[in-house]
């Protein structure tokens, strides 16, 4: 597993969530999504290119590869992984941790996210579709968690 950087991990993640709505992303998508120039998008398309990350076309966009999509998964698996441990174990408010995990996302130590992981699979897992109001939350299957913009409510 290669490591990342933080920006580079930005973007492949905001790669992944435009590229759910449409089957290519535009630079100008992705600047107005990251809040950045069109110019900077460009570079970073460049490089994530090289690594084999996505397929790019200048003036035609881009989309993740099959290796971009496993990354771009794993960035958001350890987002939620991070965003139970914070409000459940650290006992931050739910809508606290989504802040604090978008910072802790990029920690790359494998030994970590397994032992987090290995706790986690020894309970009880009941996944839910994040919805904007707590009582709209609906059951949801745990190979469809992978897919989609989810997080992990772990039953004790």
């Amino acid at each position: 597993m290669l490591n990342y950087s933080t920006s580079e991990e930005n973007y492949i993640k905001a790669i992944f969530h435009l590229q759910g709505q449409a089957d290519t992303v535009t630079t100008n998508e992705l600047a107005h999504e990251l809040n950045t120039k069109p110019a900077s998008v460009t570079d970073m398309m460049k490089k994530l290119k090289v690594k084999k990350l996505l397929h790019y076309q200048p003036y035609r966009g881009f989309r993740l590869s099959n290796e971009g999509k496993k990354v771009a998964l794993g960035i958001i698996r350890r987002h939620r992984l991070w965003e139970y441990f914070l409000a459940e174990k650290l006992k931050f408010n739910w809508d606290e941790v989504h802040a604090v995990a978008e910072d802790m996302e990029h920690v790359s130590s494998k030994k970590l996210i397994d032992k987090l992981d290995e706790f986690y699979n020894s309970m009880e897992i009941k996944v839910y579709r994040q919805h904007a109001s707590a009582a709209s939350r609906m059951p949801f299957t745990i190979s469809e968690q992978l897919a989609s913009n989810i997080f992990v409510k772990i039953l004790s």
